[in-house]
């Protein structure tokens, strides 16, 4: 699990803070039906990471297809 910061949007001054998380559930190199099962498995707040921007892109297009379903 990796953590980030970013600027707090209640925050007047940029060099405030806020904490937020970031879990990684997998890193995948293509995606194909096992990064479907890995997507209904993982929990809520959770993000599936791709090797590349195009498989990435075949990621999303799934979930904008599913979505309008």
């Amino acid at each position: 699990m990796s953590r980030s910061y970013i600027p707090s949007k209640n925050s007047s001054c940029r060099d405030e803070y806020s904490y937020n998380e970031f879990k990684l559930y997998q890193i995948v190199d293509e995606f194909n039906d096992s990064t479907i099962e890995l997507h209904e498995a993982k929990e809520y707040g959770t993000k599936i990471g791709f090797k590349t921007k195009e498989e990435c892109q075949k990621y999303c297009d799934w979930l904008n297809t599913k979505k309008t379903k």
